[in-house]
């Protein structure tokens, strides 16, 4: 069975739709269409039904679908280790990031990589951490951006020591402030990342005992800052996110100080080292020049 119409059907299922799949493969949805006829031909029963909301499976699509998504991940992982063992000319780097990493290191040291091996395709995905770690374990990352936690359950390289810090209305009594005491998040109203983004900030109150008054629950950092722009509340950010930003708020350290780690997370499988070997020893080479030492 031909691996495009596997790949089809499994865009087709994540994108939850035929046409979007084919905007993302390259195809035009009578192709995608064809080709999923084809299958549901070749195995005798249909895999999914179309209306105008998109595509629903059927419940023998649901079964098949598992084994078609093993079928391309084995296939993945052995192309990789043909291009492991040919070397560096060509290749896939798949790395799951977040903002600040994405916009702080990664376009330095994808523009110093892709200099010396232009043959190595680079593919980013922007997820949060746990998303990160998940995807690693399966398969699904090469590399990933993590911060240091408990019960990491992949292999963890440590490269940079991040602030975190209270962003705060400019405003009366905080303007007049030269730190914020981890104790107001208790009583001043807590702009929360939603859960995924929130373990950084979940790490402190757990360390600090503290109960937070959790005003509102955000997704996305920049959408926290516009609503403590705004005067609806307090928030909680990295120090590497708030860099180089034009931003109408206040900045503070907190009291105590609290900081996260910053790493590379490694995929489980034995695929791919001598690309991801290479690359993070170019990542720590632009962490270190930005910052002048790497954690050991």
């Amino acid at each position: 069975m031909d691996l495009k119409k596997y790949e089809v059907f499994v865009k087709t299922v994540e994108c939850g739709s035929l046409s979007e799949a084919g905007r993302v493969l390259g195809y035009t949805q009578s192709n995608v269409t064809h080709m999923i006829q084809g299958l549901e031909t070749y195995f005798g029963f249909s895999l999914m039904l179309r209306n105008k909301g998109g595509i629903i499976l059927t419940e023998n699509g649901k079964k098949i679908l598992p084994f078609m998504e093993k079928v391309l991940e084995d296939n993945r992982h052995m192309m990789q280790v043909v291009e492991d063992i040919n070397g560096l000319e060509t290749g896939v780097l798949r790395i799951g990031t977040f903002v600040s990493v994405a916009t702080q290191w990664l376009p330095e040291c994808i523009q110093q990589f892709k200099q010396d091996f232009p043959g190595i395709q680079i593919e980013l995905f922007d997820y949060d951490p746990d998303e990160i770690e998940s995807k690693l374990m399966e398969g699904k990352l090469d590399i990933g951006f993590l911060t240091d936690r408990e019960n990491l359950k992949v292999e963890f390289l440590a490269l940079y020591q991040d602030e975190m810090r209270a962003i705060l209305p400019d405003q009366e009594p905080y303007n007049q402030m030269e730190v914020y005491p981890v104790k107001r998040y208790e009583t001043d109203p807590f702009i929360f990342p939603t859960q995924g983004m929130d373990w950084d900030v979940n790490n402190i109150i757990k360390k600090e005992k503290i109960s937070p008054y959790k005003a509102y629950f955000v997704h996305g950092d920049d959408a926290i800052i516009a609503m403590v722009e705004h005067g609806l509340g307090v928030g909680l950010l990295p120090d590497l996110f708030l860099r180089e930003r034009n931003l109408s708020l206040l900045v503070k350290s907190l009291e105590p100080r609290h900081y996260r780690i910053i790493g590379l997370g490694y995929s489980r499988y034995e695929t791919n080292q001598r690309i991801v070997r290479k690359f993070t020893e170019y990542l720590q080479k632009v962490v270190k020049k930005k910052y002048g030492r790497l954690l050991k």
